[in-house]
Order: structure tokens, then C-alpha cells, then sequence
């Protein structure tokens, strides 16, 4: 089954999705389940987020589990799209820190856009400043380069800075 959601904030139709009540119900409880462990999850999540210029990212997470202590929302396998830069990240696990409000991506994270591809162990994102943040290992391979970096961040600016022991090979 799958669910979509319209919402003002990154990752907030998940938040949704698994808020609990005060007596720690969950309050959807034909969208939520309760595994072994008592954590509340949801499957097969795709979150919009629209603004002025229409759509500016969709988030389609395959699994989320909310922690126990309600701190954070453990995700896997996340594919995040930014049209407005046609710009897809893709990684295994992840997790939503609910005060925040950041996406950690763990594992090897893969970003593809037109042009170029970028490879890093850890990414994380912040919406409020719409900054992607990748560290350890980042690779930015290109049809006549690859550089090697230590981390690297996407701003507003549109460009990948990168920094810390850089090189680069041209082919």
C-alpha cells in the first residue's frame, strides 16, 4: 500500500504517519503497525513538498521506523528528486532527526544529476537552509574527471564545493 502526502516540511507526511496520542496509541492505526520491538513504521512513503514554483522535492522512503525515545525516525531506503536541479539521492538507511528537522543518510550514498554523479559514506540535509551536506570519501565523477575529496556541500548557489585533501584525475 502506499501513501502521498502534500506537505509543508521535509519528511512531514512521514511525521503524520506515525505521530502517537497521549497514551501512546497510534493515532492512524490502519497506516501503522507494531513490529517485535513496540516501534511504530510505516511502508512504502512518498512525501512532496511543493512551493511557489510548483514542486521542489519528493521523498519516496521504501520503510520508517519511529524510535522509542520519539527523537528520531529511522529510514530505509530513501530516494529523494529535486527537479528544479534534476538531482536524485539515493541511500540505503537514514534517519530524521525530529528536533532538527535533518536528514542523516548513512551507508554509501549515490547523487546523480546531469553531468556528473557524487558518492559519500554520510549526507545530510537541511531543509530550512536547503543545504546538502555530504562527508567521508566523497567521490564526484564526471565524463573527463573524477575528484576525490573529503566533503563537499550544495547550496543555494547551485554549485558542489568541495574541500579537505582533494585531488583530482583527469581522463
Amino acid at each position: 500500500m502506499k501513501y502521498y502526502f502534500h506537505s509543508g516540511g521535509l519528511i512531514i507526511g512521514l511525521l503524520i504517519m506515525i505521530l502517537y496520542s497521549v497514551g501512546g496509541e497510534p493515532i492512524y492505526g490502519s497506516i501503522l503497525s507494531e513490529n517485535e520491538n513496540s516501534n511504530s513504521y510505516a511502508k512504502e512513503i512518498k512525501v512532496f513538498q511543493y512551493g511557489t514554483k510548483g514542486l521542489q522535492w519528493r521523498a519516496d522512503v521504501k520503510k520508517a521506523v519511529i524510535e522509542e525515545s520519539r527523537k528520531k525516525i529511522l529510514l530505509d531506503n530513501i530516494v529523494i528528486f529535486y527537479p528544479e536541479r534534476e538531482f536524485v539521492v539515493r541511500a540505503e538507511k537514514g534517519t530524521y532527526d525530529i528536533k532538527n528537522m535533518t536528514v542523516h543518510l548513512q551507508g554509501r550514498i549515490k547523487g546523480i544529476t546531469e553531468g556528473f554523479k557524487i558518492e559519500a559514506n554520510n549526507m545530510r540535509y537541511i531543509p530550512q537552509d536547503r543545504i546538502l551536506y555530504a562527508k567521508g570519501d566523497v567521490i564526484v565523477k564526471a565524463k573527463y574527471f573524477i575528484i576525490n575529496a573529503q566533503e563537499g556541500f550544495i547550496r543555494e548557489s547551485h554549485i558542489f564545493e568541495i574541500r579537505g585533501k582533494v585531488r583530482t584525475l583527469f581522463r
